[in-house]
């Protein structure tokens, strides 16, 4: 079975089969993790599997991601984590960065992908026009409470309009949340001016 999965799978930044199992992870202690970390039941995910999940490293970036991809998180996923309260805090070191970043370019338009409620989002808003990306349903009300601009709506759904619009586009630790990380960048950078700062 292993050697069906590695003559299939190819690295989600590359797309090449350079790729080296790193570890593997049995469903049963995912879900326990999960359940004793967050209060999240995450069995749901493993129901038609009993393999739990393998991680792998692309033998060209060194970037890790975890294989089947069908194991990525939804809105409903995301709604359990903040809904708990103990996922999403209300400022990151990369903020500040992402924020200098902002100023100095003296930016207009800022895009925040995988916002949560709007941390970051409502800092920048006071420099720049932003916008938040959300999967959580929960999170984006939140926001929303706010006055924010935050939208439960996918990143292909929103690039598709936005071309070349941004001149600041953010993901904080999102790129470990997604299967295809090649085309998530390529739209990433679809929304971004020519020139402008993609911070991740």
């Amino acid at each position: 079975m292993e050697f069906e999965k590695l003559s299939e799978l190819v690295s989600p930044v590359t797309g090449s089969k350079n790729v080296r199992l790193v570890k593997q992870l049995h469903c049963d202690v995912i879900v326990q993790d999960y359940a004793d970390k967050l209060s999240v039941d995450v069995s749901r995910f493993y129901e038609k599997t009993n393999d739990g999940l393998d991680v792998y490293e692309c033998g060209d970036t060194g970037y890790r991601f975890y294989f089947p991809p069908e194991l990525a998180g939804d809105g409903e996923f995301y709604d359990s984590i903040i809904d708990d309260g103990k996922y999403y805090s209300s400022w990151k070191k990369e903020y500040d960065f992402a924020l200098a970043i902002a100023k100095q370019a003296n930016a207009s338009h800022v895009l925040d992908v995988g916002c949560g409620s709007g941390h970051f989002v409502k800092k920048v808003s006071e420099i720049s026009n932003a916008t938040g990306l959300e999967l959580s349903e929960s999170a984006v009300q939140l926001g929303r409470e706010q006055n924010l601009d935050i939208r439960n709506e996918r990143l292909e759904a929103h690039a598709a309009s936005r071309e070349n619009f941004y001149d600041v586009v953010c993901a904080f630790q999102v790129l470990e949340h997604v299967p295809d990380v090649s085309g998530f960048l390529n739209q990433l950078l679809f929304c971004l001016k020519p020139g402008g700062s993609l911070v991740l």
